[in-house]
Order: structure tokens, then sequence, then C-alpha cells
């Protein structure tokens, strides 16, 4: 699990850095509108806050409660963004069906790791 959570936390924090400061390098949003970019650029800070998060979570790894919250949160976390994504798809933005994939698994995993934790 300690390495599932650095992981998370290495995805989180690129993917963050990525969608902040250079959000046009995504394929999908070469062209956006400036609104577009600028929520994508929030999603972007909210991943990287995320993921230093799962950094702690990850050198803090002997706090059981650390652990269980990091745990509940990105939950939560993948629920939400697999179910926005999944509403895009069927709206027509079908790049977002991998992503609805993509944080349905990590949810699904990060899901075992907390029943296996309790």
């Amino acid at each position: 699990m300690k390495i599932f959570i650095l992981i998370t936390a290495i995805i989180e924090l690129l993917a963050g850095v990525l969608m902040f400061l250079v959000p046009r390098q995504i394929p999908a949003l070469k062209n956006a509108e400036p609104s577009t970019l600028t929520f994508a650029s929030m999603y972007g800070a909210a991943a990287i806050g995320l993921g230093f998060f799962a950094l702690q979570a990850w050198s803090y790894y002997g706090d059981a409660e650390m652990v269980q919250s990091f745990l509940l949160t990105f939950i939560v976390f993948h629920a939400g963004v697999m179910a926005a994504a999944f509403r895009g798809s069927r709206s027509g933005l079908k790049d977002m069906t991998g992503v609805a994939i993509l944080h349905g698994i990590l949810m699904l995993a990060t899901l075992f790791f907390y029943i296996q934790l309790r």
C-alpha cells in the first residue's frame, strides 16, 4: 500500500503541474476557450494539493489515521472525477470515457486498500 500511495502522489503532482502550468499541452485543451483553460488550471491546483496530501500520507505511513484519511479522501476524489467524466462522456465528450474508466479503477484500488486496512 505504501508504494500505491507514493505512485498516487507522483501521478497527482505531475498531472496537477501539467494542468496548472501548461494546460494547452493536453491535446483536448489545445484550442480551448480561456474559461476552459481556467477550469483546467483550477483542477490542476486541486490535483497538486491532493498530490501533496498523498505525499504526506506516504511520509507518515506509520500513522494509521493519516493513511485512513488519505484513502477516504481519494475514494471520494476518484468517485467524483469518475462521475463528472462519465457525465461528460454521455454528453458527447468522448475523450472523457478513458478518464472515467481510469478514475473508476483508481477508486476501486483505493477502496480495496481501505477495506484491507480496516
